[in-house]
């Protein structure tokens, strides 16, 4: 969406551009065109620079980290047998504590954890047990009998 909204942008100012420069020779004054080119002409073509520019740079790189977060949560979880607090994550990664439970929360939301709740009120994140090898290897199929 970006993307086109940036190329919609950048091809306006140049055809706005096209307009103003073929009207140079005629009744209007250098101000209205000065006006009319910087309006109509920079300003779309600098919008659209930024909206192609701005999503590109910044998208990659956040998602990268995240997934490199989203594995070593994982790979944490799975040495504490599916179970994980905030102050393990904030104990063995390098994460403060509002995003350390941001990752989580994250975790139930996509349904790969679930939140329970200890007796003296701790709050636990729970993931979903890996299957073993052997369970694996006898995997069937979703349709067969």
């Amino acid at each position: 969406m970006h993307k086109a909204g940036g190329y919609l942008a950048i091809g306006f100012g140049l055809f706005m551009g096209l307009g103003v420069v073929l009207n140079t020779g005629g009744r209007h004054g250098f101000a209205a065109l000065a006006f009319a080119f910087v309006f109509f002409c920079v300003a779309p073509i600098g919008l659209g620079t930024l909206l192609l520019k701005g999503r590109t740079s910044a998208k990659p790189n956040e998602l990268e980290a995240r997934n490199a977060w989203d594995s070593e949560l994982l790979r944490l979880a799975a040495r504490r047998h599916g179970s994980l607090t905030v102050a393990e994550v904030v104990a063995h990664a390098d994460l403060d504590p509002a995003t350390a439970e941001r990752y989580l929360d994250d975790f139930c939301r996509r349904g790969l954890a679930e939140h329970r709740v200890t007796d003296d009120g701790a709050v636990v994140y729970r993931f979903e047990d890996a299957p073993s090898a052997a369970a694996k290897r006898t995997a069937k199929g979703v349709l067969d009998d």
